[in-house]
């Protein structure tokens, strides 16, 4: 049933984009210790039973942690961190910038979280 939320266009398109900012910040070490300095060693990512459950939970840490995720993409030791000096990998930084600076991502990923929460919560209690 999750997964059947996954494919609808909207929420696909809301998954995507926080696949990556995840996946963007995730590809540099040096980007990971900067966030996990300001986000007192918590991680962006935690395993789960399902995929569409693990993306839920980064949606979620997503928002829990937005301004200091905002502050990290405007910090330019950060973006340094993730290789926008790289030409090959400055497109893709700005993009995924632009992405965290924009409150229509932040708002959309919210609305995403609120109609899986419960859902994903009834699993858990299930399984």
């Amino acid at each position: 049933m999750l997964e059947d939320f996954g494919k609808k266009k909207s929420f696909k398109a809301r998954i995507e984009k926080a696949r990556k900012i995840t996946s963007t910040i995730y590809n540099s070490t040096a980007a990971v210790n900067l966030l996990r300095e300001t986000t007192n060693g918590c991680d962006l990512l935690r395993p789960s039973i399902t995929r569409f459950a693990t993306e839920h939970l980064a949606i979620e840490s997503l928002l829990k942690h937005r301004s200091v995720i905002q502050n990290c993409f405007t910090s330019d030791q950060f973006r340094i961190a993730l290789g926008i000096n790289d030409k090959k990998k400055k497109k893709k930084i700005e993009e995924v910038c632009n992405i965290v600076l924009t409150n229509n991502f932040w708002t959309k990923a919210n609305i995403v979280f609120r109609v899986m929460d419960p859902l994903v919560r009834v699993l858990k209690v299930v399984d």
